[in-house]
């Protein structure tokens, strides 16, 4: 018995833009059902993964890649405003070109 996948490959975009976004560990909660109602939903170029640390000298985070540019990406952020909550997070986004 062996599993079998079959992937479609697509056209790199121009641009894609890498992200991370920290929170401090006591704003898991907010942010974690921020991103759950966000998630769903989102753009589907948009990739994120959200890690929770450890209580004790840890934080949150949310890293991921956006098919598409900074700019595109930064509107993606909307998800913060629209919870409900207070972050205090910090928000880094190097864009990287397709070279040809």
């Amino acid at each position: 018995m062996y599993t079998q996948y079959k992937f479609k490959t697509i056209r790199a975009p121009e641009t894609a833009t890498v992200y991370r976004i920290t929170w401090p560990w006591d704003q898991f909660e907010e942010v974690l059902k921020a991103w759950q109602r966000w998630a769903p939903s989102v753009d589907t170029r948009l990739g994120s993964e959200l890690s929770i640390g450890p209580k004790k000298g840890g934080n949150v985070s949310m890293v991921g890649l956006f098919l598409g540019s900074k700019t595109e990406a930064v509107r993606m952020r909307e998800f913060l405003e629209k919870s409900g909550g207070e972050y205090s997070g910090r928000i880094l986004f190097p864009q990287l070109g397709r070279s040809r």
